[in-house]
């Protein structure tokens, strides 16, 4: 087949029943293994697919296997692997996902953050937070991840743009049409700006009920529906955004972060695929971009 990498351009973009439930303690059977020394340059998508790899090869029938991947960043801003984790149990999987879910905020104090780290290019400045990648794999032989969170603060020409995203890289995502597999990546991105009294919500996913359901939501926040396409193949990943109005509050709260960032964690796992067809989705008319919002 022919694979064709169709990401969003974001800065990197309901729940299944017992997904996140704790079973078992974790016990380290392999931690901290050092990658080289050479500094790899990687993209996200390229660390995504070291941990699924990862996380396949590393685990035996009838265990839990969880897969950690830290990273980076570069001098040009791409990645390399600092280290990988491979642990038994789903404990840490667990408990990670569900503290993602837990906050939600976009972190304002990102100057003064540990572990944010400042570069600058040109006129260009940012303040990155890059989590890691997780990915589990369950005694059934179902795959959770790869998962990754990336918090952002980037510096334009009127101040501050503040992005949060969370991102499944879960194979069983992909679209596949015409002997082509497309590579997408589901994901929940968050855009704030320190001047402006609003907030942007994106959701891309291929489920036609969730993204009704993110219409509605976005309609019931007070907030206005936009059908987005920022270079990606809206034809069959959709990607919607919802921009709502917010106060200049400190942090900044997101409006419905815990249901989506559920939704996305919950459902990247390989036992989940979504139908192959393109979704529909209604919109009134006086609350979207445009008259229609089905595909």
């Amino acid at each position: 087949m022919n694979f064709k990498k169709i990401i969003p351009l974001t800065f990197a973009a309901l729940s299944a029943a017992g997904a996140l439930s704790a079973c078992s303690d974790s016990s380290v059977v392999g931690a901290d293994e050092q990658a080289n020394s050479v500094a790899v340059h990687l993209d996200e998508k390229e660390i995504a697919s070291k941990t699924a790899t990862l996380v396949k090869e590393s685990s035996k029938p009838n265990v839990v296997t969880t897969v950690i991947i830290s990273s980076d960043l570069n001098e040009d801003r791409t990645r390399k692997v600092r280290s990988t984790q491979v642990l038994e149990g789903d404990d840490t999987y667990n408990r990670t996902m569900n503290s993602i879910i837990a906050v939600d905020t976009i972190n304002t104090s990102y100057k003064t953050e540990k572990g944010w780290v400042y570069y600058s290019y040109h006129d260009f400045e940012a303040y990155s937070l890059y989590g890691d990648f997780y990915s589990m794999q369950d005694e059934n032989g179902v795959i959770y991840g790869p998962i990754a969170l990336i918090e952002n603060a980037t510096k334009m020409g009127d101040g501050w743009h503040l992005i949060k995203s969370l991102n499944c890289w879960n194979e069983s995502k992909w679209f596949v049409s015409n002997d082509s597999v497309f590579e997408f990546m589901e994901h929940l991105t968050v855009y704030a700006h320190d001047a402006y009294a609003k907030i942007d919500l994106d959701y891309s996913s291929r489920d036609s009920l969730v993204l009704n359901q993110f219409v509605e939501d976005c309609i019931a926040d007070g907030g206005t529906v936009f059908k987005s396409a920022r270079g990606i193949d809206t034809q069959r990943q959709p990607e919607l955004r919802c921009t709502l109005p917010s106060l200049h509050e400190n942090p900044i709260r997101i409006s419905r972060w815990e249901k989506y960032a559920s939704y996305v964690i919950n459902n990247c796992r390989s036992d989940i695929v979504p139908e192959m067809r393109i979704p529909q989705v209604s919109c009134p008319p006086e609350k979207c971009d445009g008259p229609s919002l089905g595909w």
